[in-house]
C-alpha cells in the first residue's frame, strides 16, 4: 500500500503495477531481500530510531530525499507483498520522504544495536541511533545482497566520480593508481559504520582491490570505498545496474 501527499487512493491506482514489475526485477533466488534493504538504508550520522508512539523516527524504515521518489515506490512495491502496512510520506521538504511500516521496522531492528543520543526529537522524545550488527550477516548470499543495496544507493556516477577523485587527489589522499581502469566508488557521507561493513565485506569477497577514504574537515564528512570487483562481483554490478536502471525508469511524474 502506498500513502503519498493527500491523494492515497489515486496514488494507490498508479503505483500497483510497478509492484509487479518490482518483484520481478529483483533476483530473489539470489539475493537476500532485507539485507538488501539493510544496505541501501539512509545511515547519515547512524540509523536512527526512537521507540515512542507518534515520533518522527518511530516505526520508520528509512528518510529520502526528494530526488530519490523513485526508489522511495521501488522499496514500496518491492516490500508491500511482505509487509501490506508500509506506506509512504511525502512533505516535500528536501529530505521529506519517508517510508514507514510497524512490521518492517521491527525486522530492521534486528540487525541493529542501538544507543541513545544526546540528541532529542522537537517533541523532546531520546533519539538512538543504531549500528549495523555485521555479525547478523554471516552467508555470502546476505553480504553480497547488502553490497548490491549500497551500489544502488550510493555508487557515484560516472560525472559524480570525476568530482570525487578530483577532490580526493587535491587533498592528497589517495594516489593515482587507485584509479586504475574498472573502478567503482561508493560514497557514504557520515556514514562511517557502513561504510566500515562494505569495505570488510568487499575485502573478503571478491575485489581486486578495495580502499576506504575518509575526507575530514567537510560538511558532511565524506566516507568513500574505491574497489574494482573481481569476476564475480562484476556479475552484482551488472545485477545493480539492471536495478538503477529500472528504478529511474519509473513514473513519478503524476505523484508530486
Amino acid at each position: 500500500m502506498v500513502i503519498l501527499s493527500c491523494r492515497p487512493l489515486f496514488l494507490f491506482f498508479i503505483f500497483f503495477l510497478p509492484a509487479i514489475s518490482a518483484s520481478a526485477q529483483f533476483k530473489n533466488g539470489k539475493y537476500d531481500q532485507h539485507s538488501f534493504l539493510l544496505g541501501l538504508l539512509n545511515e547519515y550520522m547512524g540509523y536512527q530510531r526512537t521507540f515512542v508512539e507518534g515520533g518522527f523516527y518511530y516505526q520508520k524504515v528509512d528518510i529520502l530525499h526528494k530526488s530519490e521518489l523513485n526508489l522511495a515506490v521501488f522499496l514500496d512495491s518491492l516490500f508491500s507483498p511482505l509487509y501490506p502496512d508500509i506506506t509512504i510520506a511525502n512533505n516535500g521538504a528536501p529530505m521529506g520522504i519517508k517510508l514507514y511500516s510497524p512490521a518492517l521496522a521491527v525486522k530492521i531492528d534486528e540487525y541493529y544495536q542501538y544507543k541513545p543520543d544526546f540528541r532529542r526529537t522537537h517533541r523532546g522524545d531520546t533519539l538512538f541511533t543504531g549500528k549495523l550488527r555485521a555479525e547478523k550477516l554471516e552467508t555470502r548470499r546476505q553480504k553480497l545482497s547488502l553490497l548490491l543495496g549500497a551500489y544502488v544507493r550510493f555508487a557515484a556516477d560516472e560525472k559524480r566520480k570525476d568530482i570525487i577523485v578530483q577532490s580526493l587527489m587535491r587533498d592528497n589522499l589517495v594516489t593515482p593508481e587507485v584509479f586504475a581502469d574498472g573502478f567503482y566508488i561508493l560514497s557514504m557521507p557520515n556514514a562511517p559504520a557502513k561504510a566500515e561493513i562494505c569495505t570488510n565485506f568487499l575485502k573478503n569477497l571478491d575485489c581486486e582491490s578495495v580502499q576506504y577514504v575518509v575526507r575530514k574537515g567537510y560538511i558532511p564528512g565524506g566516507h568513500y570505498i574505491i574497489f574494482r570487483p573481481g569476476q564475480n562481483l562484476k556479475e552484482l554490478i551488472t545485477d545493480g545496474d539492471q536495478l538503477r536502471k529500472h528504478i529511474a525508469a519509473i513514473k513519478t511524474d503524476r505523484a508530486k
